[in-house]
């Protein structure tokens, strides 16, 4: 009785795998978007050359940290240090000298939990850090920065900025830094589509206050809309992180087809190696002319896969691509 039903179970299962093959699609592999995974602000109302900015928590090895360093303008230009090994991208200040802003970034070592950057001259601050997670961003290529827009509005504008690396899933972060003399003034609208990471520095009157927001864009250059603010002098820039890698091609569905003799019961099961979406094994010749061999040597871009032979009763059948 259980070897009529054992025989009986493998002729169900060897039609339905004639009538209906096997689709396996092996899973697709694509670039993630850069990813910001925490923030912090930090500020300072006294004036003081050292600023200590508090980064955002659970730094990891590898990740990329960001950090949006603001303070008042001078007529002789304020200059920022970012200790090493730290770089910064940008250091500059608006038309009207009463806005700065510096912007550097790490790529960090793991447990980091603040920065001191030291201005020319002692001022009052205010900061934002961001994290970039390890696994999102490329790793080695640091963030570019554009040139940089100033003016006297409410719409601070920043300008387009082109990766070097050209087009790819990027993260662009559109950002800007105004005056704030008194205190209070505060963003109010951000570009359009930059619905993401919608940060503002905290408000401390005559240090400048800046403010970030970022896209998801599969492009090589962006140029941002405006920010909104009450009337104020401002700079305006946009800077862009490129991702962890190309994406990656999707391969194409491999059938599997079933060759060999008729269905008969199953009687045995072997392991068979898969490697190539675009073999298929031809059935032997005609006066009994050798076999196509069961494997051949990979090439660029092909997969080995493990699947199944099954050995019918009398001789045996292939599972193959």
């Amino acid at each position: 009785m259980k070897k009529i039903l054992r025989q009986a179970l493998s002729l169900l299962l060897s039609a339905l795998l004639i009538l209906t093959g096997i689709l396996i699609t092996p899973p697709a592999v694509f670039a993630a978007f850069p990813s910001v995974a925490g923030s912090a602000t930090s500020s300072r109302a006294s004036s003081v050359v050292d600023d200590p900015v508090t980064l955002p928590a659970s730094v990891a090895a590898s990740d990329l940290i960001i950090v949006f360093h603001f303070s008042d303008g001078a007529a002789t230009p304020i200059t920022r240090t970012f200790p090493s090994p730290w770089v910064e991208i940008n250091d500059t200040q608006n038309a009207a000298a009463n806005a700065s802003l510096g912007v550097g970034y790490l790529i960090a070592s793991g447990g980091e939990t603040s920065v001191t950057v030291t201005k020319s001259v002692a001022e009052r601050f205010s900061a934002i850090a961001i994290r970039i997670s390890a696994s999102s961003w490329h790793g080695t290529t640091p963030p570019e920065i554009s040139t940089g827009a100033t003016g006297t509005s409410a719409n601070p504008n920043p300008d387009a900025v082109t990766a070097s690396w050209g087009s790819d899933d990027n993260l662009f972060i559109a950002l800007h830094d105004f005056d704030n003399s008194l205190g209070g003034n505060t963003t109010t609208a951000y570009p359009t589509n930059y619905a993401s990471n919608n940060l503002e520095s905290p408000d401390v009157s005559s240090a400048s206050r800046g403010a970030i927001a970022s896209r998801e864009l599969a492009a090589a250059s962006d140029d941002p809309g405006t920010f909104t603010i009450t009337s104020d002098e401002w700079w305006a820039g946009t800077i862009v992180v490129r991702p962890s890698g190309g994406a990656a091609p999707v391969p194409p569905p491999r059938r599997i087809i079933i060759t060999g003799e008729p269905v008969r019961p199953v009687v045995s099961v072997a392991s068979f190696r898969w490697d190539s979406p675009q073999r298929a094994p031809q059935p032997p010749a005609a006066g009994g002319a050798k076999k196509p061999p069961r494997h051949r040597k990979l090439v660029p871009g092909e997969s080995s896969w493990l699947l199944t032979v099954m050995r019918w009763q009398g001789k045996r059948g292939r599972l193959c691509s």
